[in-house]
């Protein structure tokens, strides 16, 4: 599945077939014999059906164009490879399918994204059944204020067993619901649909940086695993260079389960992730550095990484142990002490204070001073680090702060503690 030349120097969208021993069974290369096309996602049914999904500067045979510089398109063969139908469609502007997906009914989903006023796009989500019939589509996005465009996109879906239907991508500023980390820059976000694509739920996450999510899968379980690249640090992670790959799980209700960012100094993506059912999961893409025990080919490299299930460790915290009410004056230059304490299940003193951030969301500021007392008076030491309350983000109104971390030993912590703000009126 991709692209190839063809007789015109230009290019045509392709799906190959092989067999489990790597043997090749068929090719069907297709596409407009005067304009480019790419394939750009490809699923297949219980029954060996084949769907693949992509884009097309032309018409493709038996379609017609939008009119506009691209269509998206997405094609059903049989398990021999012959073609069942092909729906292109598209609005007159730029639009690209860029994934495909089929549940148990042969009911077929496809993502990516679509011209409202150029340059802006929003992204979709279009649901067909099995013998091509548009059911129904979702389109949404979003628009920084004070900018004509915002170049929101579907990247990945993918459906359960229960017909709930997966989508993964990015936007420019907030989605409804949502707190944008990057205003004007893209977020990361995935979402829950029902099999009637009506929303479950959402969650866009991100940096001060561009982010994006490019691939989403779901286990057994419910869980779902998103992937994708960073330009900064995610809650509780560390850079390791210029743009780094990330993998996320979030439970079927929608909560943070884990995150892992990994890279080299250079550019790093995570394109694709997939789990097994003893809770691994892997995922794929590109490095334009050399990841830790591998040896670089030169330029950008292909990899596949294995990640272990990722435990996040609860910890209680205290926000300013010296006030029950955790008072915090958003508007104060001075420093505000958060206790980390130790427990009968967890020991205070494990924690790399480095690694430590602080704030609304618990991304926010790094400790400027940290030591181990006993401020609970219950034998144990404790850790207190020192925050910048101008650099924690916390506003006037928040009823809570959290944390982020990890022990000297490389598992991820978190906390969460109820605040009172004054001094803002």
């Amino acid at each position: 599945m991709g692209r190839m030349s063809n007789a015109s120097g230009l290019e045509d969208a392709f799906v190959r077939k092989y067999d489990a021993s790597g043997n090749l069974l068929a090719t069907r290369q297709f596409g407009d014999p005067f304009q480019s096309d790419t394939a750009t996602g490809v699923a297949v049914d219980g029954t060996g059906s084949v769907y693949v999904a992509g884009y097309t500067f032309g018409a493709l045979p038996g379609q017609t164009s939008a009119g506009g510089t691209t269509d998206a398109f997405v094609r059903k063969y049989d398990a021999s490879l012959n073609e069942v139908w092909t729906r292109q469609f598209g609005t007159g502007g730029f639009d690209e399918a860029l994934d495909v997906a089929v549940d148990g009914a042969g009911n077929v989903y496809v993502v990516g994204l679509i011209s409202t006023v150029l340059p802006d796009w929003d992204a979709f989500v279009r649901k067909y059944d099995a013998a091509g019939n548009l059911w129904v589509m979702r389109q949404f996005g979003t628009l920084p204020p004070g900018k004509n465009f915002s170049p929101d996109a579907a990247e990945g879906v993918v459906v359960d067993g229960t017909g709930h239907v997966y989508v993964a991508g990015s936007v420019s500023d907030a989605l409804p619901g949502q707190t944008s980390a990057s205003p004007g820059l893209s977020d990361a976000f995935v979402r829950k649909y029902d099999a009637s694509l009506n929303e479950v739920w959402t969650r866009q996450f991100g940096t001060s940086e561009n982010d994006s999510a490019l691939g989403v899968t779901v286990d057994g379980t419910g869980s779902v695993y998103v992937a994708g690249y960073t330009f900064g640090a995610l809650p509780g992670q560390t850079s390791a260079g210029f743009v780094d790959a990330f993998v996320r799980e979030y439970d079927a209700g929608g909560s943070e389960m884990w995150t892992n960012q990994f890279g080299t100094p250079g550019q790093d993506y995570a394109q694709g992730v997939a789990a097994d059912v003893t809770g691994n999961v892997y995922a794929v893409g590109r490095t334009e550095g050399t990841l830790p025990g591998q040896t670089s080919a030169g330029g950008f490299d292909a990899f596949v990484v294995k990640l272990s299930e990722i435990t996040v460790i609860p910890v209680a915290i205290d926000i300013n142990p010296a006030s029950s009410s955790n008072t915090i004056n958003p508007r104060s230059r001075a420093q505000i002490p958060v206790a980390i304490l130790t427990t009968t299940s967890f020991d205070a003193a494990t924690v790399d204070p480095a690694t430590v951030r602080f704030g609304r969301t618990g991304t926010e500021a790094p400790p400027s001073q940290f030591t181990l007392v006993d401020v609970d008076a219950d034998g144990d030491s404790d850790l207190v680090l020192l925050f910048n309350i101008q650099k924690t983000g916390i506003a006037c109104g928040d009823t809570s702060a959290s944390l982020t971390g990890e022990t000297v030993g490389g598992e991820a912590i978190e906390g969460s503690d109820s605040i009172q703000t004054i001094g803002c009126r």
